[in-house]
């Protein structure tokens, strides 16, 4: 009985051992060379997207990956896993510029107050994606999308925070992202949303809209929290992406293979 029990142990680890090496099999990979636009600034680019890689790798179905330091300041990324369209959107995702801009959404009265020849130039749209735990059929997320028109022009932009702080708040877990400014950008905010009291200020990431708020007052001591963001795992992920920081200069991505550039 006891041989037969260890026969079957020994039947089961490899049967496990063989599935490993075929779902390995079957995994993607993908090759990538990411050039940034200044090679002195090599060291801090690859910090950044270390760090990226080790918060969004599973988000997009990376198991594996691999990044060195190449000569020519270029940086070399191999990923594996699967599906493949994850992967180049995760390698996609890594070069963003991540830089916090605060645009002022457009009124009425501005809109019209301008040629509309003039307008794309004046302003843009931006979509606000949201999702959130459905009322009408529990345990299902219901997604949402709001387009926002904002000033092309941002009010300020913020390339590091001097803290993140993500946490929840209530029965209901309402997420809520807290951001502390570095002392150089601390008046600068404060001017901002004196100027823009009872205006709506909008915080933009690579083109989409994180939050949207009303401003009520001239906010000065440097923090500001931001709330209604519903999805608690993006807002958390997202917290994470502040607190890394943006890329310190913009970098080309090139794919062993078909090639794009994205700033």
């Amino acid at each position: 009985m006891r041989r037969i029990a260890i026969a079957a142990l020994v039947a089961f680890c490899a049967v496990g051992v063989a599935g490993a090496i075929v779902a390995r099999a079957r995994e993607a990979a993908l090759g990538a060379t990411i050039v940034p636009e200044d090679p002195a600034l090599v060291p801090q680019v690859e910090a950044v997207i270390r760090s990226r890689l080790e918060l969004l790798a599973g988000l997009h179905g990376a198991s594996r990956w691999r990044m060195e330091t190449a000569p020519g300041g270029r940086i070399e990324l191999t990923l594996s896993g699967r599906p493949a369209e994850g992967l180049r959107e995760l390698a996609e995702a890594l070069v963003r510029g991540g830089r916090a801009d605060f645009h002022v959404v457009a009124s009425a009265e501005e809109i019209a107050a301008i040629a509309p020849e003039e307008r794309g130039a004046a302003f843009f749209v931006a979509v606000e994606r949201r999702s959130e735990w459905s009322l009408a059929r529990p345990g299902s997320v219901q997604l949402s999308e709001q387009s926002h028109l904002l000033r092309a022009r941002p009010e300020m932009s913020v390339s590091r925070f001097e803290g993140v702080d993500f946490r929840t708040e209530g029965l209901l877990a309402e997420p809520v992202i807290e951001l502390a400014f570095l002392p150089a950008d601390v008046e600068t905010f404060a001017e901002v949303t004196g100027r823009c009291e009872g205006r709506r200020l909008a915080l933009v990431v690579d083109g989409v809209v994180k939050a949207a708020a009303a401003v009520t007052g001239r906010v000065s001591g440097g923090r500001v929290e931001l709330r209604g963001l519903r999805d608690r795992a993006g807002a958390e992920r997202l917290a994470a992406l502040l607190a890394i920081g943006a890329l310190p200069c913009p970098c080309r991505l090139e794919f062993r293979g078909p090639r794009c550039t994205i700033q």
